[in-house]
């Protein structure tokens, strides 16, 4: 057996592997068996299964949870992106505990989620897991007057909790800046349950949605006009929606988003009502939001819920290994008008798109609400070197809370370039 595998590939040492097997299964119901086929075929045995290691290595899946970004890399339809979001999970988390953590992966969809299964082994942990995180810090503060106005000395702190059951997981946070009064000062709460019934999601209380390159609904990577701006990291998002579990106290919706997909297409439809921290002028017109969520009313006057915000919208998207593309609709209704437009609402229309191929990758949007914004990606891989260009022309109506490049130009001009 062992001059025998020494000539052959690996595969073939499997095909031989298997056949022996089978043969040895039958020989154990031979009933005129001598001392010496006994033992012969004791060594074979052995032999078999010192061969069926090439078996093991070829049949068993990759580990999710060792597997590096070469590994990953390695599986049909896998992205750098999305190998890196894998890698960026296990970080934050730990590990991959059952399949349906895999959801919870940024980029992550119908036909991929396919692909992983017939290539990784993921362990199957039925039980509760709960996580929880706090964090205090201490900003020194030597002015009196901070002492006198809010009672501490610059305590801050964050609470973060989670806990996962199967398709299920829940968020809880909580977040105090310096000077603010209250432990609670900001809450949030996150529902989602992923494939029940027809739906792929559905997402109750806070969350998050990131679209094409970010001029509607943006990541918090796209809030940038530095060269990550570019980053085919950053652009290769175009569709995200997912929880919210951070302490920045803006860009998150609060209601409900429900997901439906049918292979590479999927549909969104969502909805948000809350309350933001606004600025006015003496006729009562919006001059600004503040993202900030510093709550200090002896500095300036308390602004919080001051402004009443409500959205609706919906999400046509396509999703496969070379190309993603998708339209959007998106209803705002505030009930004050800004300033700059003297406008409450608006109805904000968009396409988005990403082309990707082994060295060249391509993002671009289009949104017009009134007036017409753009923005457009291209990134070039060439050995180790990677050139990308971005060009983008930021217009728009109302201000866009939940934009990453036009809240930037908000409320200055327009801005190209």
């Amino acid at each position: 057996m062992e001059s025998l595998s020494g000539g052959m590939s690996r595969l073939e040492r499997v095909a031989v592997t298997i056949m022996v097997m089978l043969s040895v299964s039958d020989a154990e119901y031979s009933s005129a068996q001598s001392v010496e086929e006994d033992v012969r075929e004791e060594n074979l045995l052995e032999s078999v299964l010192t061969n069926s290691d090439d078996v093991a290595d070829i049949l068993t899946p990759i580990d999710i949870n060792r597997a590096t970004t070469e590994d990953l890399l390695s599986i049909s339809g896998m992205d750098e992106t999305c190998a890196a979001s894998i890698i960026a999970y296990r970080k934050r988390n730990g590990s991959i505990r059952s399949l349906d953590d895999l959801w919870r992966v940024d980029g992550m969809t119908s036909e991929l989620f396919s692909a992983l299964l017939r290539h990784i082994r993921v362990p199957e942990d039925g039980n509760f897991h709960g996580e929880g995180m706090s964090y205090f810090s201490l900003s020194p503060q030597r002015a009196p007057l901070f002492r006198d106005a809010y009672g501490d000395h610059g305590i801050s702190n964050f609470q973060r909790f989670s806990l996962s059951y199967r398709n299920l997981e829940a968020y809880a946070v909580t977040d105090k800046d310096p000077g603010e009064g209250g432990y609670t000062d900001f809450y949030s709460m996150a529902l989602t349950a992923r494939r029940v019934w027809l739906f792929s999601a559905i997402n109750i209380g806070d969350y998050t949605l990131s679209l094409g390159n970010g001029l509607l609904f943006s990541s918090r990577g796209m809030v940038s006009k530095s060269a990550g701006a570019i980053s085919p990291l950053f652009a290769a998002r175009a569709y995200s929606l997912k929880p919210y579990r951070s302490r920045g106290e803006n860009k998150f919706l609060r209601g409900g988003a429900l997901s439906l997909d049918a292979g590479a297409f999927g549909i969104t439809a969502f909805a948000s009502s809350k309350k933001l921290a606004a600025r006015f002028d003496s006729t009562g017109l919006i001059t600004s939001i503040d993202y900030s969520g510093l709550h200090l009313p002896t500095i300036r006057p308390d602004s919080r819920n001051n402004l009443a915000e409500r959205i609706a919208g919906g999400i046509i998207h396509y999703d496969a290994e070379t190309l993603t593309a998708g339209v959007s609709a998106v209803y705002f209704h505030y009930d004050r008008a800004f300033r700059h437009c003297y406008e409450k609402e608006v109805l904000a229309l968009e396409s988005f798109g990403r082309l990707r191929a082994d060295n060249f990758a391509f993002s671009g949007e289009l949104l017009l609400d009134k007036l017409v914004s753009f923005a457009s990606n291209i990134s070039l891989d060439y050995g180790d070197a990677r050139f990308a260009v971005g060009v983008r022309e930021l217009r728009s109506r109302i201000v866009q809370n939940y934009s990453g490049p036009l809240s930037e130009s908000f409320p200055t001009n327009s801005e190209q370039g």
